[in-house]
């Protein structure tokens, strides 16, 4: 009897303790399963963060250097336009010097030297048949050029090439003060290489390349600053699809709109370059056809072969 309760009472205590340790174990379990868990959101939670932190690396490099790109170009368009402000001064100069120059061109070659106190109204070389100044070229047979080879030389000179439409005017032509002159090459129909002949030419002073070939570099500039300014404009649409970059974002936003302010400005100083370059152009233009106007006024009565006194 006394072996039994012995027993009974050791089994208990052990069933006891196995039940303590068994409820250990489970807490030991969930509390293992919820660390894995947690384990297991983190580890999603970094991976999510690593992919956003590659796409903000990757979307703010590509927004700084775009900025710096529209940086370098705006740079660029800045010194076009103030090479194109210096070029206009300097023609702005030039065109003041041509006219001082044509000015005192004309006086050298229609008044000094003349023993009559008398300004002519051909220039030294050339004679008068009104309503025209003559200018006889007769080379030796190397120098002979065909009737389009002539005219053009002529038409570098502000002239043009004279043809003799009857026999009595090219006895004139012959006849002149200054000699004769072979007239074959101042017949259109006249293929062979002849004498250059007679260059005609009103009284007034030849024009000067010097203004057409600024515009032509002035006009080449306009048309390549045109160009980088559209090419500029191409790239204004930085718009990046990131929505967590809202600083970066509003950053380049800001630059980009500073330099498309930029880009406006200069457009409206090129138009305006261009404007001008063209009122300057028409006002050579007018210049021209005045001063040959005034020279005819100036030196010529109308309907006689007299001359005023200057």
């Amino acid at each position: 009897m006394g072996l039994r309760i012995y027993l009974t009472s050791e089994l208990s205590g052990n069933n006891a303790e196995l039940y303590s340790r068994i409820q250990e174990l489970e807490t030991w379990k969930n509390n293992l399963t919820q660390q894995i868990q947690d384990m297991t959101t983190n580890w999603n939670e970094l991976n999510v963060s690593r992919a956003q932190w590659s796409i903000d690396s990757y979307c703010l490099g590509n927004t700084e250097s775009n900025v710096k790109n529209l940086n370098k170009l705006n740079q660029e368009l800045e010194t076009k336009k103030n090479n194109l402000t210096q070029q206009k001064l300097n023609m702005e100069t030039n065109w003041n010097e041509l006219n001082i120059s044509q000015a005192q061109w004309s006086i050298d070659s229609y008044c000094l030297g003349n023993t009559d106190d008398k300004c002519q109204p051909c220039q030294f070389g050339w004679f008068l048949s009104q309503p025209s100044c003559y200018a006889i070229n007769d080379p030796p047979s190397p120098g002979w050029k065909t009737w389009e080879e002539a005219r053009e030389e002529c038409k570098g000179k502000n002239s043009d090439l004279a043809v003799a439409q009857e026999i009595t005017e090219e006895a004139d032509y012959v006849n002149a003060p200054e000699g004769p002159a072979d007239k074959k090459a101042t017949r259109p129909e006249d293929t062979k290489k002849e004498a250059a002949g007679t260059v005609d030419t009103k009284a007034s002073p030849p024009v000067t390349s010097e203004l057409s070939e600024d515009n032509a570099k002035q006009t080449a500039e306009i048309l390549n600053l045109t160009s980088r300014i559209q090419e500029l404009e191409t790239r204004e649409n930085l718009t990046v699809s990131c929505d967590n970059l809202t600083q970066a974002y509003t950053v380049s936003e800001s630059n980009v709109k500073d330099l498309n302010a930029e880009i406006k400005t200069l457009t409206t100083q090129k138009d305006g370059l261009t404007k001008q370059i063209q009122e300057m152009e028409t006002n050579w233009n007018e210049l021209n056809v005045s001063r040959a106007q005034w020279s005819i006024n100036e030196y010529c009565k109308q309907g006689e072969g007299m001359f005023r006194n200057h």
